[in-house]
Order: structure tokens, then sequence, then C-alpha cells
């Protein structure tokens, strides 16, 4: 994938991510807190992919070949993403350490639990998904 097509692509997983959560807000609205969870969480995902894809434009070589399979790996591996969220999270926590000490340490315990619990947030996805494949 050339830079390009990146910058190209960018405005458009930021459009879907807001459309997801949009959705997502539509669903929590009407008491469908599980439904609404696993669309948050793609919203999420789409904004860690941007974060990721920026992040490569900046910092890594685009003609490497391991640069190329980390793009690949970014749009298919929702565990990947995930991780990648909460590090954007952690990022913008940091800005709290010299605001409110006790906010911020708070907020990093948060977060540490949250990506331990990775695993979990996409057990609980896979699970609501194959619950509407049954439903339908």
């Amino acid at each position: 994938m050339t830079e390009e097509k990146i910058l190209q692509g960018l405005p458009k997983i930021i459009e879907n991510a807001q459309a997801l959560l949009s959705d997502a807000d539509f669903l929590f609205d009407n008491q469908r807190f599980e439904r609404a969870y696993s669309i948050y969480q793609l919203s999420i995902e789409e904004i860690a992919k941007a974060f990721h894809l920026i992040n490569v434009i900046i910092f890594d070589d685009l003609l490497l070949a391991d640069v190329q399979n980390s793009i690949r790996k970014v749009f298919k591996d929702h565990k990947f993403k995930s991780r990648k969220s909460v590090g954007m999270q952690y990022l913008l926590i940091s800005y709290f350490k010299d605001i409110n000490l006790d906010t911020y340490e708070r907020l990093v315990h948060e977060n540490f639990k949250e990506y331990e619990s990775i695993e979990i947030s996409n057990e609980k996805k896979i699970m609501d998904f194959m619950h509407l494949l049954l439903i339908i």
C-alpha cells in the first residue's frame, strides 16, 4: 500500500468510524446494549486503524515487507486494533498526569485492565455476532 492510497483512505476510515458510532448510539438509546457495545468496539477499532496508518506514514518505510504486513494485519486483526485503541487511550490519559495525578492514576489503572481484557471483549463481540446469526 502506498502513502497516497493511505491518505486517500484515511477520511473513509474516519467516516466509517463516525457512522458506526452513530449506529451504536442509536442502539444504546434503544436499550440494545449488547449490540451497541459491539458496534462501539468496531468504531474504536476503525479509529485505531487510522491511528496505525498515520503512524506508518510518519515513522515507517512503506517499501519494507514487514511494514506492508503490519498494514494488512491491522485490517484483519480485531485484537491488534483493540490493543492500538488502548494505546491511543493511554496517550490521551498521559495529559492528565500534570493536571490531576489522582485522575491520571485511576485512568491508567483502568486502561491496563482494559488492555488485559481484550480477549474477553473480543470473545463478547464474537458471541454477539453468533447470537445474531442464530436469530437470522
